[in-house]
């Protein structure tokens, strides 16, 4: 029996999205819709869960409670190994650990320290170029110089700073 290629594999495999057969479908890149058409599915898909939410979130509860009382991967519905912990499976839980650092990492603020002059530019606003004399600009040293002069006003006032060591000359 020879193999027959149903209508979307034939688009498929000649580049054309499955849906419109007319424009360039990204198959380089795994998909099988054009960007035009994929906006529609993407729109579609929206208003058929903004209608069936309840319905939707409810199967899913269903679905996740199932697969837990049976030792399933809740994601994926795979048999959970006897060491595997937890309510996912390996490959699951790698996943989401993934997805979970690179999340983090977005939302972590930029660290100010990090270029300091290095770069030759101004650690505070990254813009202009760092002054000789300091490790920012010019036009950001008044303002770092101010704040450094508060929180030295602010270190005998602050219990929790620790009080400036006197000398030993100043002892005598």
């Amino acid at each position: 029996m020879a193999f027959e290629m149903t209508n979307r594999q034939f688009w498929k495999a000649r580049g054309r999205c499955t849906e419109c057969h007319g424009r360039d479908a990204f198959t380089m890149a795994g998909r099988s819709l054009c960007s035009a058409c994929a906006e529609k599915a993407r729109e579609k898909k929206r208003e058929e869960y903004r209608e069936n939410s309840d319905k939707i979130r409810s199967r899913n509860a269903e679905a996740y409670s199932r697969r837990k009382e049976n030792r399933q991967c809740v994601k994926c519905g795979r048999a959970l190994r006897p060491e595997d912990s937890g309510v996912r499976c390996t490959a699951c839980r790698r996943k989401l650990s993934i997805y979970e650092a690179a999340r983090s990492e977005l939302r972590r603020p930029p660290d100010r320290n990090y270029p300091r002059g290095d770069n030759g530019i101004c650690y505070i606003c990254n813009r202009r170029p760092v002054s000789v004399a300091h490790e920012c600009c010019e036009a950001c040293y008044p303002m770092l110089r101010e704040n450094m002069l508060a929180a030295r006003s602010q270190a005998a006032v602050n219990p929790w700073r620790k009080a400036p060591v006197a000398s030993a000359s100043a002892e005598v």
